[in-house]
This record gives C-alpha cells, sequence and structure tokens, in this order.
C-alpha cells in the first residue's frame, strides 16, 4: 500500500492505510482479496482506497509503434567483434540474456568469446568484463595478442588506446567446481544489489568457461542433486542478467550424440536435423534440461565432420602490419533461438590473431570465396 500512500492523499486516508496495514493488508492486491474487509470506516473512505488500487493496479495501454520503439531501446547488443557472427545472434549478444557457444574442442568457441570481451571493453571505456574460467583457458597474454595484430582492433590502437588499458577491465576468477561457481554468483549478486564495488558496478558482459565442465560429473541418472545446482545457476544467472543489465555467456563442449535421423528428420531441441548440416555426431553437453536455459545457443563444429568432408583448401589472410596467418574453416549452427531461424549458418575463419565470418552461406553450407577476398581486400586497405 506505500505506493498508495505516496500519493497526495489526505490524513484520514492514510490512517485507514495504516490500519489496513495493521490487519495484514500490505499490498493492492490484498486489498481486492480480503472479504469482508477489516475496517470501521467511512464507506466513502473506501471508495478512495478503491480508486487508488485502480489506478496502482491499471495496466496502461500502449501503441504497437511506441512499444516497438520501447522494446528497441532495451535491447542492446554486445558486439562479438566479429559481422557474421552477431547477425547470426540476430545483432550481438544481447543485454538481459544468456547465450551459449556450444562444440568440440578447437573449433573457435574460445577465442570468440575473447574476442567479444576485448571487443566490449573497447567499446565503452567503462566497462568491465568477469571471465569465470573452470578449464584453465583464460589467457591474458593471448588477449594481449589480439588486440595488439588484430586488424579489428586497428583503428582504437591508432587512437592510442593498448592492450593493457583494455585488460585492465577484464578480471578473470578461477572456479574449480559448480558449488564454487554457487558462491561466485551469490557474492557478485550482493556486490551488484549494493553497488559497493567499481568494477562491479560497471559490468557489462559474464563469461563462465566452461558449464560443460563444472556440470557434467554431476548430472546423469539418478544425480538430483546435481540437477538442482546446475539448474539454480542457471536461474541465477539470468535472473541477475536481467536484474542487473549485463550479458551473459556460456562456453559449453559437445559429446558424442546418438541421434540418427536422415534428411527431414526432427530432433527435439534443434528442429530439422537436415537444416544443421545433416546427422549430427556431436551435440551440446549437459543434455536437454540444459538447453532450455540459455536464450540463444550457437553449435562449432569443424566443417570437415560434415557433407563437407575432404575439403582441406588452406586460407591465407595478411592484416594490415603485414602478418600472415594461416586460416582454419568451422561451421557455425543456431542450434536454439528465439531471435533468428533454427539452422541458420555462417563459415568462421580462424587465424593465430582474426575471427571472420561473413554473410556468405547458403543452406547448402557453400561459402562465396570472392566474398570472402572482397572483405579481406576491404579490411586491409580501408
Amino acid at each position: 500500500m506505500n505506493q498508495i500512500a505516496s500519493t497526495q492523499c489526505d490524513q484520514s486516508l492514510r490512517k485507514t492505510i495504516k490500519l489496513l496495514e495493521g490487519k495484514g493488508i500490505t499490498r493492492p492486491r490484498d486489498y481486492l482479496l480480503k472479504h469482508p474487509l477489516p475496517l470501521s470506516s467511512k464507506e466513502s473512505i473506501h471508495e478512495e482506497i478503491k480508486h487508488k488500487v485502480a489506478e496502482a493496479l491499471a495496466c496502461p495501454l500502449t501503441a504497437g509503434d511506441v512499444a516497438l520503439e520501447e522494446e528497441n531501446e532495451r535491447h542492446v547488443f554486445l558486439s562479438t567483434g566479429c559481422p557474421g557472427m552477431d547477425e547470426l545472434l540476430g545483432g550481438g549478444c544481447l543485454i538481459g540474456e544468456m547465450t551459449e557457444f556450444a562444440g568440440a574442442p578447437a573449433t573457435g568457441k574460445t577465442q570468440l568469446a575473447f574476442f567479444t570481451a576485448l571487443t566490449t571493453a573497447a567499446a565503452d571505456p567503462n566497462a568491465t568484463i568477469l571471465y569465470i574460467d573452470s578449464s584453465n583457458s583464460f589467457s591474458a597474454s593471448r588477449m594481449s595478442q589480439l588486440f595488439t595484430f588484430s586488424d579489428r582492433f586497428d583503428f582504437l590502437r591508432t587512437k592510442g588506446m593498448n592492450a593493457e588499458y583494455v585488460l585492465s577491465r577484464i578480471k578473470c576468477i578461477q572456479c574449480p567446481d559448480a558449488c564454487k561457481l554457487l558462491d561466485i554468483l551469490e557474492e557478485l549478486d550482493t556486490k551488484l544489489a549494493e553497488k559497493s564495488d567499481p568494477f562491479v558496478s560497471q559490468l557489462n558482459l559474464v563469461i563462465i568457461d566452461s558449464v560443460g565442465a563444472l556440470f557434467s560429473p554431476m548430472v546423469g541418472f539418478g544425480q538430483t542433486r546435481g540437477y538442482v545446482v546446475m539448474m539454480t545457476v542457471g536461474h541465477m544467472l539470468k535472473t541477475m542478467a536481467m536484474r542487473y543489465r549485463f550479458a551473459a555467456m556460456t562456453l559449453n563442449y559437445g559429446v558424442q550424440s546418438d541421434f540418427r535421423g536422415g534428411k527431414g528428420s526432427r530432433n527435439a531441441v534443434s528442429g530439422p536435423v537436415s537444416d544443421i548440416g545433416g546427422q549430427l555426431r556431436t551435440k551440446p553437453a549437459l543434455g536437454t534440461t540444459w538447453s532450455f536455459v540459455p536464450n540463444i545457443r550457437l553449435f562449432f563444429s569443424d566443417i570437415n565432420d560434415s557433407e563437407n568432408a575432404g575439403d582441406d583448401e588452406v586460407l591465407s589472410y595478411q592484416n594490415r602490419q603485414g602478418l600472415i596467418t594461416a586460416l582454419t574453416k568451422r561451421r557455425v549452427v543456431v542450434y536454439n533461438s528465439h531471435r533468428t531461424a533454427i539452422g541458420s549458418e555462417r563459415i568462421l575463419f580462424l587465424g593465430s590473431y582474426e575471427v571472420m565470418s561473413f554473410p556468405d552461406t547458403t543452406n547448402t553450407g557453400q561459402w562465396n570465396r570472392d566474398l570472402f577476398v572482397k572483405s579481406e581486400n576491404a579490411q586491409r586497405h580501408s
């Protein structure tokens, strides 16, 4: 009832509200549900309270165009530093949601996560990033190399930004097990609520690498407690992301899939198998239970594991500093999403200091070499 008492009302109405609160009616809906009312005051007071309650509970009507504008204002994306991946994600990593990169080892998940962290820190001089590492994947020296040599950050380097400045706003916490992760998130929640830590107050991105390593030993047949801990972490992370306005990212590995549907078959989680490269050899770890936690999920795979097996063409890229790096191709597929079409895919080009992807694939997974060369030249000479 505080929201009613905070409005302009006379002394008698305030006394009546105090009486209501003394009878256990502390919210407007309590007032509507309580019958008969434990009051001995004038009917006019009741009518005024009813009017105030109606105002407090009223759901204002919003025009569609206004609602769309408000929604667009709320939708703030963090770039991965890779335009093709941003497009696949429907704009990037959305603040207030959880994005997951899943797939086999050495398919580009960690490197793209590093690029996302660097791009976020470089784009906003106040932004901070928390990297929770459970698999010893975090490397400050590797991130320094990416920022120093990648063409993605060439413009920022010319403006005087250096790797030390960017890395000063990226903090890594080692996390050996799921129980420690719960402790980390609870402490983070407290600091975010109290706004006592300057680093935490500017938090834009939280990365957990990897949830598969943390939860796989705890889940399986009969391991109820493990599932409870896993889903508690998922719920906490998503709730905190929405409440405190940061983007959450999880990395997950792939496991052997026992699904062998043919063309046109359907997977209960990911949709048409034919849309995601035919028969999947691997799938994200942690099963169906965890699959409903991330808001959007990308699956990374070696392109030679699909219908293009034997496509061993070696590509190279020369950056603006004259460094030549070999490129490997990986396929990235939308595994589940509420913003983009499931089965959409891009080819990801991984180099020592680069991550590149362009909207050049088709449903069959083919990529346009001419577009790649043109995009490469544009990056080199622009």
